[in-house]
């Protein structure tokens, strides 16, 4: 093998290495962000099972219907 044929298979290999270094890096911040959003999904879930406790264990009364506001129920501060 000649000196610059070991040159440029070495170039090659240093810049694969480079090129999967920022690929795993990618990769590990995508792994904190997905941990993260699990962990909020796993707080959302903890907190409907307290509100399901506290509504006396999947008990859910009727919901009452939002009454709609019309124009002339604003009222403005003057």
């Amino acid at each position: 093998m000649s000196c610059n044929h070991t040159e440029k298979l070495r170039s090659e290999f240093e810049a694969q290495v480079k090129d999967a270094d920022e690929k795993i890096a990618k990769v590990r911040e995508e792994l904190v962000r997905l941990n993260e959003y699990r962990t909020k999904l796993q707080g959302g879930l903890e907190t409907l099972g307290l509100l399901d406790e506290q509504n006396g264990n999947h008990e859910h009364p009727e919901a009452a219907a939002p009454e709609a506001v019309t124009d002339t129920e604003v009222v403005t501060a003057e």
